[in-house]
């Protein structure tokens, strides 16, 4: 049943993501104590490198790329013959790669980070509903131009990518006022959209697997390279990296939400239409546990830090626990008090997650950064 937040909990959103108070489930790890008798292990920052781009940033660049294409060729399977059967199967190839891309939307340098990718990849946070309004616009009016993945790409940001192909899927301007399906107008800027993410996800994938490109340079760090001069960097980028993308999960795709006046909270959350929201949000957190074991953190932890270790565990274990008792899409949770408990809990769990690997590894690797990233605020 839905309801109103209290008060209460209105006041313990804010006190709490403040405090960053350890959510039920979540031991406090206690800081390490060193001896000053016993000599500190020396950090390998090839090997956490070599972990991330190998185990981690590759793959699963690789697996955006095919998700992609894959909705291309579900797209223009439906539009060819738009039956039923044919549209359930475009929602979940949307879904799969919904998927895809929040699962390695933490990594917020390289080719993703150029030419606007990232924003034409998905239009989010829209707190106003531009977007939305922009992609409705055009298919009203039939935008020239629409049809065409090369012009697209050159379009507002907003016209271009997963958000917008979610209005396409969604929205009754979208639909044929008789037979319910997607207008030819639909179907022609949904094969565009699909076509303009498949190209850009090709063309990061490639960026990553080319051996003279950014992940040569993050391999081999050096007074010569023109992003990172000493291995101490590589491994800053990289934690920074996991920092903040476990910020963005908690700010954006839960806090924001939460921030919101009540009876409205849900209209800023992501993937409303769809209901994808929750399906987001633990993909997010996926890929960025993902990022943590494969990518290195998990390992060079428990060699030099095993109570931020513990401490990350627990954080993710947490996290998972309570999103899996959210009842409904986060655009209605967050107008629930139980769920809104369990999404307060989610955010804590998060910032636990988040400050065992800030804190473990500028400790272990002797890095030096900013305030915030370094208390997980």
């Amino acid at each position: 049943m839905r309801a109103r937040v209290s008060l209460f909990a209105a006041v313990a959103i804010i006190v709490m993501s403040a405090l960053h108070l350890a959510p039920a489930g979540i031991a406090r790890a206690a800081a390490p104590q060193p001896s000053p008798a016993v000599k500190k292990k020396p950090f390998d920052h090839a090997k956490l490198a070599r972990a991330a781009v190998e185990r981690h940033i590759r793959p699963s660049y690789r697996a955006l790329a095919q998700a992609m294409r894959s909705l291309v060729t579900v797209t223009d399977a439906y539009c060819a013959d738009p039956t039923p059967t044919g549209f359930r199967a475009l929602r979940r190839a949307f879904a799969d790669a919904v998927r895809a891309r929040a699962q390695i939307e933490h990594i917020g340098f390289g080719a993703m980070n150029e030419n606007n990718r990232a924003d034409r990849f998905a239009y989010w946070p829209d707190r106003r509903g531009l977007g939305r309004r922009q992609v409705r616009r055009a298919l009203a009016r039939k935008k020239p131009g629409i049809d065409d993945p090369r012009r697209l790409a050159g379009m507002s940001v907003a016209l271009q990518g997963l958000t917008a192909m979610e209005v396409v899927l969604h929205a009754k301007v979208a639909r044929d006022n008789t037979t319910g399906r997607l207008t030819n107008t639909a179907c022609a800027y949904a094969k565009a959209i699909a076509r303009n993410l498949s190209t850009m996800a090709a063309n990061v994938r490639d960026a990553w697997e080319d051996k003279s490109g950014i992940a040569a340079q993050l391999l081999a760090p050096g007074p010569d390279q023109p992003v990172w001069r000493t291995a101490e960097e590589a491994t800053l980028e990289l934690m920074q990296t996991y920092v903040m993308g476990m910020a963005a999960a908690r700010d954006f795709k839960i806090e924001g939400p939460l921030g919101g006046e009540a009876g409205a909270r849900g209209v800023t959350a992501e993937y409303r239409a769809s209901k994808l929201g929750r399906v987001a949000l633990r993909s997010a957190l996926e890929g960025l546990q993902a990022f943590y074991v494969s990518g290195g953190f998990r390992a060079a932890l428990g060699r030099h830090a095993p109570a931020r270790q513990r401490q990350t565990d627990q954080g993710f274990a947490a996290a998972f626990r309570e999103l899996d008792q959210v009842s409904q899409p986060i655009a209605l949770a967050v107008e629930d008090d139980d769920d809104i408990e369990r999404l307060i809990n989610i955010s804590l769990a998060i910032s636990a997650a988040r400050s065992g690997v800030s804190k473990g590894i500028t400790e272990a690797a002797d890095l030096f950064i900013g305030f915030n990233a370094a208390d997980g605020d």
